[in-house]
């Protein structure tokens, strides 16, 4: 049976959107003062696979990164590796909304990462308190406080807000029906956002 294929879309001229040149202006000075705010420099995201990596080239501030895929293909635990990576290589803080992994789930799943266990060897992991477990457990303890997780649809207003009052270097969004509204379709939805 031929395995599902994961397509990565990394539109880059997304940021070259068309608008109204003052709404345009606006939202520039909107980033730029944004990016001032959290100090981010350079290359923030990578997913920890050199040929991948090298592949689109790093997610740089104020980008936009899509992973379209089928269901079960293994986009959030490609996320959270590159997770995993942000956390090791930077000092920088994370906003993440999903619609239905609370941040228990969420947690969870990022000790599988850490451990390099599957999510359901996780409970035997910490019945046995190994420790590769112990290890995880500290690391994510330490990154605690850099992560904000929204559960949820939430608008792209309530999002524009989140991000503002977190001032997070990186957002994630584990799949885009997160984002409440009438869209015709995910790359509508990556466009509006």
């Amino acid at each position: 049976m031929p395995q599902p294929t994961t397509r990565m879309v990394v539109d880059r001229a997304l940021l070259r959107a068309k608008a109204e040149p003052d709404t345009l202006t606006r939202k520039t000075d909107d980033v730029s003062a944004y990016l001032q705010k959290v100090k981010t420099k350079g290359a923030c995201f990578s997913f920890g696979t050199p040929g991948l990596d090298a592949a689109y080239g790093g997610l740089r501030p104020a980008e936009i990164m899509s992973i379209v895929a089928p269901e079960g293909s293994g986009k959030t635990s490609l996320l959270l590796r590159g997770l995993s990576t942000f956390f090791e290589n930077t000092d920088g803080k994370l906003l993440h909304c999903n619609m239905d992994m609370t941040r228990e789930g969420f947690t969870e799943r990022r000790l599988a990462i850490e451990i390099g266990c599957y999510p359901r060897d996780v409970p035997n992991e910490a019945a046995s308190n190994s420790e590769r477990y112990q290890k995880a457990v500290a690391v994510l303890k330490a990154q605690e406080e850099r992560i904000a997780v929204l559960h949820g649809p939430r608008t792209l207003e309530q999002m524009e807000r989140d991000i503002l009052e977190n001032a997070p270097n990186l957002v994630s969004i584990d799949y885009l029906s997160a984002i409440a509204g009438d869209f015709k379709g995910d790359y509508d939805l990556v466009r509006a956002a």
